[in-house]
């Protein structure tokens, strides 16, 4: 006779992959998936090089400048690893139990890569600059400065914005305000709603006793598109504005360098079944993350 699981093996790996494509993933908003075939990458990618933005040009010949590489460390990719194991009579008076063990672990699997790129996330204000020698993914840059101390309110977030919609990118050029959302931990969850979800803010002082103001975050032109929970801050009084834009403007890189796998084995001694899945990822930080990401770094 058959042992057991081996007509279940086909239907869990197909739930198992099913699963794992169907996560919706509110971490991809920050970090662009990358999944190169090579032993390491760069820390940082090719850029055009402080100055040299663009110039008046007469018609004649232009002397080129060099694509510049800067930083030379290269990143290799961690590998992860889970093993689970059931024995053949559990999974005998458990129906369903392979194919429920196989969708818990591709739930798993999505959790692992979110937690690498909120972990980062939470790390920025204490995260060296891949490309700019002696200052933080947060500092105070020649370009304009996209850290903040304030705790979140209706003034910090808009002095967050008005910080970004002048700042500029390493060549001297404004950087678009467009495509933000507002990244929050937890505890400030609601708040961060009520900033950017709510059509107007209840009468304050500072309106002069009148009316409710117009919220100036709801809108299509604000600049900014929502709010996520980030559940990995490192304080529960930190926040951020981080352009999802595209996948260019994203400050991370989320580096899948092997995929997600599940490979099943049974034990010929037990005839129990060891689930093992792995993958090998590393986050990377972008040359230019500092021209879309503001981070407010509340002691």
């Amino acid at each position: 006779m058959a042992n057991v699981f081996a007509p279940l093996l086909p239907t869990a790996i197909e739930v198992f992959y099913q699963q794992l494509a169907s996560k919706s993933a509110a971490f991809e908003k920050i970090a662009r998936m990358r999944s190169d075939p090579v032993a390491s990458l760069k820390l940082a990618e090719l850029r055009t090089g402080g100055s040299a933005g663009f110039g008046t040009w007469d018609g004649g010949d232009v002397t080129p400048g060099d694509f510049t590489g800067l930083g030379s460390t290269a990143v290799s990719s961690q590998a992860y690893k889970k093993q689970m194991f059931i024995s053949k009579y559990d999974a005998e008076d458990n129906p369903m139990v392979v194919a429920d063990i196989a969708s818990r672990l591709a739930d798993e699997a999505a959790y692992k890569l979110g937690r690498l790129v909120w972990t980062a996330l939470g790390n920025v204000a204490s995260t060296d600059h891949p490309t700019v020698a002696g200052k933080k993914i947060c500092d105070a840059h020649t370009f304009g400065t996209n850290k903040g101390t304030s705790a979140l309110s209706l003034s910090s977030l808009n002095a967050a914005r008005v910080a970004m919609r002048g700042y500029k990118n390493h060549d001297g050029d404004i950087v678009p305000f467009e495509g933000y959302n507002l990244f929050v931990p937890p505890s400030l969850e609601t708040m961060g709603k009520q900033l950017i979800r709510s059509v107007s803010y209840p009468n304050s002082p500072t309106n002069g006793g009148e009316s409710d103001i117009i919220n100036s975050f709801n809108g299509s032109d604000s600049g900014i598109v929502g709010v996520e929970v980030a559940p990995l801050m490192s304080d529960s009084n930190d926040w951020a504005l981080i352009c999802g834009a595209s996948d260019a403007r994203k400050p991370f890189d989320l580096w899948l360098r092997s995929p997600i796998e599940l490979i099943p084995t049974i034990d010929p001694k037990t005839q129990g079944l060891y689930f093992n899945v792995s993958f090998r990822a590393s986050v990377l930080v972008k040359p230019d993350c500092d021209t879309s990401i503001f981070y407010s770094s509340v002691a």
